[in-house]
């Protein structure tokens, strides 16, 4: 692994996230002159969460494909280069959170926005600054946000747990490239793994169980005991162990990148 190369693709791709998204927010306060939150539901419309995520999520991919040609590709190298555009995203993001808030401040003097409960989860005061604290930022805001939509069965909380953008986002995505690898060596249809239901169906077909086992795959918890033995069938083909099975099965993908993504990171 090439650490420089890595770096030089972690910080290009976060600046094109954060130019897009955070960056872009805020000069759009200051080119309307925001100064209340009513003023501000316009434009977090546009650039809400789930434009957010899917920005997030594509320049990862691209990051992803810039590794591909590097010297050295590594299922480490791949891990640290998410690591990376994660957390620079997140330093960036807050760098031009604290510069627009004194911007405005100098050019408007704006009232202060102290937001709290959804309103603060959605960051959506414009004058607002977060603190620069990574374990608020990763584990107590969509650990919250779980609490919440459990207490108050309101689905619209599920999407804070993913918002802003973090390793959720990021480890689904190198879990679904794993499977895609995987599905290529074993002579399957390879967009399958994007497919739900049919990527089910095709590790049925590779390890050769039932197809009736498609349904206890699909139920919370239960799930738990078919996904083991397919992933013992599958940690045997790659000359693992039955302990690499069980992670599969409770990290997957962090196991099935291990096994799709090893010596080609493509």
């Amino acid at each position: 692994m090439n650490f420089k190369e890595v770096l030089k693709i972690s910080i290009t791709k976060s600046l094109l996230y954060v130019l897009l998204t955070t960056f872009i927010t805020k000069l759009f306060y200051i080119i309307f002159n925001v100064q209340e939150l009513g003023d501000a539901i316009y434009i977090e419309l546009l650039f809400n969460q789930m434009y957010c995520i899917l920005i997030f999520g594509s320049f990862l991919v691209l990051a992803y494909k810039s590794y591909q040609k590097t010297s050295s590709p590594s299922f480490m190298g791949l891990l640290t280069l998410t690591l990376l555009y994660v957390l620079i995203s997140y330093f960036i993001s807050w760098a031009i959170d604290f510069i627009f808030y004194h911007i405005h401040r100098l050019i408007s003097t704006p009232k202060d926005e102290n937001s709290t409960g959804i309103m603060s989860l959605m960051n959506f005061s414009p004058y607002h600054v977060n603190s620069l604290d990574l374990i608020q930022y990763f584990i107590n805001t969509p650990y919250s946000s779980i609490v919440e939509l459990l207490r108050s069965r309101n689905f619209s909380w599920a999407l804070h747990i993913v918002s802003p953008p973090s390793f959720l986002i990021a480890t689904l995505i190198i879990y679904f490239k794993s499977l895609y690898h995987i599905f290529k060596k074993e002579n399957q249809k390879d967009y399958y793994a994007l497919i739900p239901i049919l990527n089910n169906v095709t590790l049925l077909k590779i390890t050769n169980k039932p197809l009736w086992w498609i349904i206890p795959i699909h139920i919370p918890f239960i799930r738990l005991i078919p996904k083991l033995f397919i992933n013992k069938i599958l940690a045997k083909k790659y000359k693992k162990t039955d302990s690499f099975a069980y992670g599969m099965t409770l990290l997957p993908w962090f196991f099935y990148g291990k096994i799709g993504l090893k010596n080609d990171p493509s």
